[in-house]
């Protein structure tokens, strides 16, 4: 998968695309090397879960998917937008794909053992006649389990010297009250910060292309959550001379608690 993030990071207006280059000269075709790569991850990850925890490691598989997705997205913001990599829309985009990943999860495990989707959301309609989804099942890989996607974010900021936490019970409560308003799903931007699109914008655009990657590196959709958690944790380690990691672990969840509640398949 060479450039499945042009749609999002690339200009709103294009320029004309540049000419062909001339044509290299003839050469006997090699190995796909994409593939070789693929196939030779697909090796390193199975091998490197082991038996069990005391001879490998379990989350291999959504640990390397958490860099890989991360490095593609810098990639293209690199390749396809002016400003270069802009982290504030790095950490929205992935507290948003975190936290849907959360709901997708839900689903997609219910879904697989025959289990409607109303057994296991609490669904709220709101004024907009959109429907937004809530409950416990969706509350343990988004904030309250030991891997959630807050328990990782969170975990890693403590590490890199965060003392001040946002409060995620009171942004979930701002969350519940602005579902079916113009507010919902705006975060509340730490000062200094700065975004140029919306969560909601930037998650319906991406999770198709996107999810069937996290997926690949994941033994099922349990682990689609943590993959994301594993991403946010490598950008709070690359980005934290750029910025106070206090401020983007309150980015990363303004966006993720509003977009684990989004119906995405209404469209």
């Amino acid at each position: 998968m060479t450039s499945f993030l042009d749609k999002l990071f690339g200009k709103r207006n294009d320029p004309p695309p540049a000419p062909p280059p001339a044509p290299a000269p003839s050469v006997a075709p090699g190995p796909d090397d994409a593939a070789a790569k693929r196939a030779a991850l697909r090796r390193i990850i199975d091998e490197g879960r082991g038996d069990d925890r005391r001879n490998g490691d379990p989350y291999i598989g959504p640990r390397l998917g958490g860099t890989d997705i991360l490095d593609r997205l810098i990639d293209s913001m690199r390749r396809n937008d002016p400003r270069g990599v802009h982290l504030d829309s790095m950490l929205m985009t992935l507290g948003a794909l975190g936290g849907y990943a959360c709901q997708a999860a839900v689903r997609a495990v219910a879904a697989a053992q025959g289990v409607p989707e109303e057994r296991v959301f609490v669904v709220m309609f709101g004024a907009d006649g959109k429907r937004y989804f809530y409950g416990d099942e969706l509350n343990k890989p988004l904030l309250e389990s030991q891997a959630s996607l807050w328990s990782m974010a969170a975990g890693r900021a403590r590490k890199l010297g965060c003392t001040r936490f946002p409060d995620v019970a009171e942004i979930a409560k701002h969350v519940a009250s602005t579902v079916g308003t113009n507010a919902f799903g705006k975060p509340r931007v730490p000062a200094g910060m700065h975004l140029f699109d919306e969560p909601v914008t930037i998650l319906a655009r991406l999770w198709p292309a996107i999810q069937p990657e996290a997926a690949w590196f994941c033994t099922g959709p349990a682990e689609w959550p943590m993959l994301f958690g594993f991403a946010i944790q490598d950008l709070f380690e690359r980005a934290k001379d750029a910025a106070p990691v206090e401020n983007a672990l309150a980015l990363v969840m303004e966006c993720a608690i509003p977009m684990s509640k989004v119906d995405l398949q209404a469209g």
